[in-house]
């Protein structure tokens, strides 16, 4: 098993910063958004959220 050094760690500690907290998104940048679907997608959502296969998906950091 590998050790993080210093810099991958500091890399992981601001990419799931982002996953931690979001504030509430203003009204005019979610209105468009249809809230019957949003809510049906949420509820396939059955386990918990994966950070790290996230941010893999996302390009932000490399599975090795």
């Amino acid at each position: 098993m590998a050790l993080l050094d210093e810099a991958d760690i500091t890399t992981l500690n601001e990419v799931l910063k982002g996953f931690i907290y979001f504030d509430k998104p203003s009204d005019s940048k979610i209105q468009h958004l249809d809230q019957r679907q949003v809510e049906v997608l949420s509820s396939e959502i059955s386990s918990p959220f994966n950070t790290l296969a996230t941010a893999e998906e996302m390009g932000l950091v490399k599975h090795q």
